[in-house]
This record gives C-alpha cells, sequence and structure tokens, in this order.
C-alpha cells in the first residue's frame, strides 16, 4: 500500500435486542461496513459470505447520499439479517429468526 493510501477505519457496531446499528466513518464504504460487520456478528471469514452483488449491487449502497438530503433508505435480506442502510451510510441490521 501507498504512502497516503492508508486511513484509519471507525467501525461501531452497537446492539439493541435483536439488532444492531452499524455506525462508520466513510459512507461510500457502506458496502465493505457490512460485509465486515456480518462476518463480525457471526464470527466467521469475510470470504465465506455470499457475494454481497448476488443481494444487491454494492455500488448503489455507496452512493446512496450524495447531497447535502440523506433522506434515502434501502431494505434487504442478506445472511440472515434484514438490513436497512440510511442515506448517511448508518446500517441497521435485525437477526432473523432462523427456519425450522
Amino acid at each position: 500500500m501507498m504512502a497516503g493510501q492508508q486511513h484509519e477505519r471507525q467501525l461501531r457496531i452497537e446492539r439493541n435486542d435483536n439488532s444492531f446499528v452499524v455506525d462508520h466513518d466513510t459512507p461510500e464504504r457502506t458496502p465493505t461496513v457490512l460485509i465486515e460487520a456480518v462476518a463480525s456478528l457471526r464470527d466467521v471469514d469475510q470470504t465465506t459470505l455470499e457475494p454481497l452483488y448476488n443481494t444487491v449491487d454494492p455500488e448503489v449502497l455507496g452512493s446512496l447520499c450524495t447531497g447535502t438530503d440523506c433522506s434515502l433508505r434501502i431494505s434487504f435480506q442478506y445472511e440472515g439479517y434484514a438490513v436497512t442502510i440510511l442515506g448517511d451510510g448508518r446500517i441497521r441490521l435485525v437477526e432473523e429468526p432462523e427456519d425450522n
């Protein structure tokens, strides 16, 4: 990695009952952060997760907020979680009940 390309990553996961709120420092990184958070919560390597592009276009997730109005949101299911991504890049994950 070249000098100047490194940056400190700030990823915060807050648990609320059966849900998690993931807050991070760079909304453009939302797809990467989502994968990191899900892998962390499931205690698995990121490479074992289903590719995100099989569920949703990752480029869309990183570009939800392009101006001062960040009221957009997108929701979908991924890896056993109901995912909602807000325009400011915050991610809400709600554990889905397992089918018996």
